[in-house]
């Protein structure tokens, strides 16, 4: 544990010449060490060892989403990876949430060049309330993991970045720096809507309002609500846009991103309906300052959920030099066939138990069946421990399946 220390030091110390003194540096440090430790010791937990076969399949299957083998198409001429999918281990500290620790970083501190996707050990065994994964694999590790610049940085990801130049003008006047500071963010939340489809931000909606209702951070909020604050500490301001903010995002994406018109218009009115439902009734941002968590000053919140529509619209439709001169929402569209792939293994969640049999699902990806498990509860919520069990089963015939196709 030594040698670990000295590592973290040593990361600690590049972070503070790098980029300062850092508010939030102590929580990346705490996600470094409890992840590392966890990629040793987990899969010898045979307590832990079922749920991280589940967890590597969705990491597997997110990581060969047709969003990686797009990116490699257009412009990198590399090929996908085979055998280095980001390594998966839970969290025994649960509010430092879903996140990815690069493979630069981890070169740096264990010698092992291959990404980490770390997770809440208290979510083990509730893989419905995983597709926050969605934003961390395709919004994070894929759009930074091809073509990479000489600064480490994925051309697409430094174009998306730029790209902000061509809006900035239509921000509310004084926001601009805030928006450029949660942008990163905002594409890993639209980029995991354009690959799992609507559901996204309905299994979105769930994972913030589920970890934060019951995280001792402050302040929390109601289960089914969502919190609307910015955290502000020693001048640094949160990485993540508000919670409800986030919803707003994907709703401005929405409506690039499916085909169908009939189908656009539900989905639409599903998440505007799930926004009015989760605000609570909020009017107001609440800036809030230091770890105390008291409320420096509040803003109206109409400005900023108008700013984040335009910038959810913005990066599923901008047409980038990486794409080809289109656009993301083009070249990967929510068509009929995806949305009737996921209607089918929801039709197959709420069956009744006699017709249900897990290897039906095991040919589809993990994508779908992360959207068809939300698109199940929305027909029958009563059945949310049945769809999670039949999700696990699922998954778990997957993962039977997929080392199969490889001969193990």
């Amino acid at each position: 544990m030594g040698g670990l220390g000295s590592v973290l030091q040593k990361e600690y110390d590049r972070e503070i010449l790098q980029h300062g003194e850092d508010a939030f540096l102590d929580i990346k440090l705490a996600r470094l060490t409890d992840a590392i430790i966890g990629a040793w010791t987990d899969w010898a937990d045979d307590h832990k060892r079922p749920a991280l076969k589940r967890f590597r399949v969705i990491v597997e299957d997110f990581y060969v989403t047709p969003l990686a083998k797009l990116i490699v198409s257009l412009k990198s001429g590399q090929s996908l990876p085979t055998t280095s999918y980001p390594i998966v281990t839970f969290s025994d500290t649960q509010t430092l949430g879903i996140h990815t620790i690069s493979p630069d970083v981890m070169d740096r501190m264990a010698n092992i060049p291959v990404g980490l996707i770390s997770m809440p050990a208290a979510y083990a065994d509730f893989p419905v309330l995983w597709v926050a994964l969605a934003h961390e694999i395709c919004g994070h590790d894929v759009v930074r993991a091809f073509d990479q610049s000489s600064d480490g940085d994925s051309k697409l990801f430094l174009e998306l970045m730029a790209s902000f130049d061509r809006i900035s003008p239509t921000i509310t006047p004084g926001w601009e720096e805030v928006w450029k500071a949660w942008l990163e963010e905002a594409i890993a939340d639209v980029y995991g809507l354009i690959v799992m489809g609507p559901m996204f931000a309905v299994g979105m909606a769930a994972w913030l309002s589920t970890t934060n209702a019951a995280s001792n951070a402050l302040p929390t909020n109601k289960l089914g609500e969502l919190t609307n604050f910015i955290w502000l500490n020693d001048g640094s301001i949160s990485e993540h846009p508000p919670n409800l903010i986030r919803l707003h995002i994907l709703a401005g994406a929405l409506k690039w991103l499916i085909t169908d018109e009939s189908t656009r218009d539900s989905y639409i009115a599903t998440i505007d309906e799930l926004i009015e439902g989760a605000s609570g009734g909020q009017t107001h941002v609440a800036v809030i300052e230091g770890s105390a968590g008291e409320i420096a000053f509040r803003y109206p919140i109409e400005p900023l959920t108008a700013d984040a529509r335009i910038i959810g619209r913005h990066l599923a439709s901008v047409r980038l030099p990486m794409l080809g001169c289109r656009c993301i929402a083009e070249l990967m569209p929510w068509d009929n066939t995806k949305e009737e792939n996921a209607r089918e293994i929801a039709r197959l969640f709420v069956t009744d138990a006699a017709s249900w049999t897990p290897s039906d699902l095991s040919s589809f990806s993990s994508v779908y069946m992360m959207a068809g498990a939300f698109m199940a509860m929305t027909y029958d919520p009563r059945k949310l421990t049945v769809i999670n069990e039949r999700l696990m089963g699922a998954l778990d015939k997957r993962y039977e399946f997929l080392l199969s196709e490889k001969g193990l």
